[in-house]
């Protein structure tokens, strides 16, 4: 009898325990890494299964090492938000290897051992673009620069930016190949027959690598 007594006191006592601690004591993990090498400013990033607790830059240099051909590295940022930790900007071909311990989430979770992780950071993906950009307008609608060239590690193109008005002639050239966007040559063929050249480059290889060239298009 009095061992089933001090049996129920054991489980009595035992339900009385918090379910919040119980739950703070589960384990902080890294679930994911990324590198996100399209910004001109690279970044390397982890993201972890809860939310991070909000630490001073200072604090947050404690907690991780950064190293690179056997050196430390000293990031110039490091950026905890929600979830994820970020360092940033990276060199490009660049080995690295960074370690992180002792990060604790915002309801108080541990991690139970330090995560480390070897990267590299590739240079940006070739890509041109065209995009709008308002300057300064006279009137509603208007804008000083119609479009702007964004281009980045191109090495050398060629371009010609022709104007048609003749709207019968694009929707005819549409129709007649069931398509809605042209091949170049027949985009050439097109703007040469029908339209107006109003730009033309042919070259802006003038760029460091991995920076964005913007060159408005008047």
């Amino acid at each position: 009898m009095k061992k089933t007594a001090l049996l129920s006191g054991l489980v009595l006592l035992s339900s009385l325990i918090p379910l919040d601690l119980a739950e703070a004591q589960e384990p902080l993990h890294v679930v994911k890494s990324s590198v996100n090498a399209e910004s001109e400013n690279a970044e390397f990033c982890l993201e972890f299964d809860h939310a991070l607790a909000p630490l001073a830059p200072t604090r947050l240099a404690t907690v991780l090492k950064l190293v690179s051909s056997d050196k430390p590295v000293t990031p110039q940022n490091i950026e905890a938000s929600g979830s994820s930790l970020c360092v940033f900007p990276l060199e490009r071909k660049k080995n690295y290897h960074l370690e992180v311990s002792g990060l604790r989430g915002a309801s108080d979770e541990k991690m139970m051992a330090s995560y480390s992780q070897s990267f590299i950071i590739p240079d940006r993906s070739p890509s041109l673009a065209f995009t709008a950009q308002k300057g300064d307008v006279g009137g509603f609608g208007s804008y000083k620069t119609p479009f702007v060239l964004r281009a980045v590690n191109v090495e050398h193109v060629t371009l010609e930016i022709y104007r048609i008005t003749d709207a019968a002639s694009m929707a005819r050239a549409w129709q007649d190949r069931a398509q809605t966007t042209l091949a170049p040559s027949e985009s050439a063929y097109l703007g040469r027959t029908k339209g107006q050249k109003i730009w033309q480059s042919d070259d802006i290889s003038d760029i460091a690598p991995n920076a964005t060239l913007e060159q408005p298009i008047t």
